[in-house]
C-alpha cells in the first residue's frame, strides 16, 4: 500500500469527462471482481450509471478527439525528450489500435443498455430509496442468484463496448500523467500559491501528499494563479478548517496538448 495520496484536478472539460469515466471503470471492476450478490448488484448499478453518462455525451466522438490530439502530443513529448524514440513508436502503435477499435463502434455505447427491458426496469427504480428491492423486482433476485457463468457472460456483454472506451481512456491518462514529473513544494501555514506562465495551458493539477499528514487540498486556478489550501477535519462531525502547519507536498502540472 502506498504511503501517499495523489489528488487530481482537471482543468480541461474533456479531461474531466475521461477522469469521471476512469472512476466509474474502477468502481465497476472492483465490484465485478467480487462476484457475490451485493457486488454484482453494485456492478450493474455502475453499468447503468455509465450508460446514463454516455446517453448525454457522445463518448465515442470525445474519445476519438482525445486520441487524435494525443497522437500529435507524443511527437511534442519526443521533441522535448520527455519520451524516447522507442516509447514514441510504442505509444503511436497503441494509439493507432485504440483509434481503430473506437472507430468500429457503430452505435452509442449505451444503446445495448437502454434497449434492454430488464436493465431499464432496474434503472427506473434507482432514484427511489430502496426502489431496487427484491420484492418489487423478483426477476432481479432470480438473475443475481442464477448460474455464475451466466451472470459473468451477461455483464461482459453489457460492458463490452465500454471496455473499448476504457482501454483508450487508460492510454490517454497514462500519457498525460507521465508527461510532467512531480516537484517538491511547501505550503506555508497550509497555503500555496504559484504563478502560471500566461502562455501555458495546464491540463491537470496533481498533488501528492503523505497519508499521515491527514489533510486534503482545495485547488483553484484564477487569472493564471494556482492556489492550494490544505484543510483538515477538526472533529468527529467531519467539520474542517485550514491547516496552519507547513505542508510538504509534491506538485505536477501536465500541460495541455489541445
Amino acid at each position: 500500500m502506498n504511503n501517499y495520496i495523489i489528488y487530481e484536478q482537471p482543468i480541461r472539460e474533456s479531461l474531466r469527462l475521461i477522469l469521471k469515466y476512469e472512476y466509474l471503470m474502477e468502481k465497476y471492476n472492483f465490484h465485478n471482481n467480487n462476484n457475490d450478490v451485493w457486488n454484482t448488484k453494485s456492478a450493474i448499478n455502475t453499468i447503468l450509471e455509465i450508460s446514463e453518462m454516455s446517453s448525454r455525451i457522445n463518448l465515442k466522438l470525445e474519445t476519438l478527439k482525445e486520441l487524435k490530439k494525443l497522437s500529435f502530443h507524443i511527437g511534442y513529448l519526443k521533441d522535448k525528450m520527455i519520451i524516447t524514440d522507442n516509447e514514441h513508436k510504442s505509444l503511436g502503435e497503441e494509439i493507432k489500435v485504440c483509434l481503430e477499435e473506437v472507430d468500429r463502434i457503430h452505435d452509442n455505447p449505451c444503446k445495448k443498455i437502454v434497449e434492454n427491458d430488464f436493465l431499464m426496469s432496474i434503472r427506473s427504480k434507482l432514484n427511489i430509496p430502496a426502489g431496487d428491492n427484491f420484492f418489487d423486482l423478483p426477476g432481479y433476485l432470480n438473475f443475481l442468484t442464477s448460474n455464475k457463468k451466466f451472470i459473468e457472460q451477461s455483464l461482459s456483454s453489457w460492458f463490452e463496448t465500454y471496455e473499448i472506451i476504457a482501454r483508450s481512456s487508460k492510454v490517454i491518462l497514462n500519457v498525460i500523467r507521465s508527461s510532467d514529473k512531480f516537484s517538491d513544494c511547501i505550503a506555508k501555514n497550509g497555503f500555496y500559491e504559484n504563478k502560471v506562465d500566461g502562455d501555458t495551458k495546464i491540463d491537470l493539477i496533481r498533488i501528492k501528499i503523505e497519508i499521515n499528514l491527514n489533510c486534503h487540498p482545495v485547488i483553484s486556478v484564477n487569472n493564471k494563479i494556482l492556489n492550494v489550501i490544505f484543510r483538515e477535519f477538526t472533529d468527529n462531525d467531519l467539520n474542517f478548517s485550514k491547516k496552519n502547519d507547513d505542508i510538504n507536498f509534491s506538485l505536477s502540472l501536465p500541460k495541455s496538448y489541445s
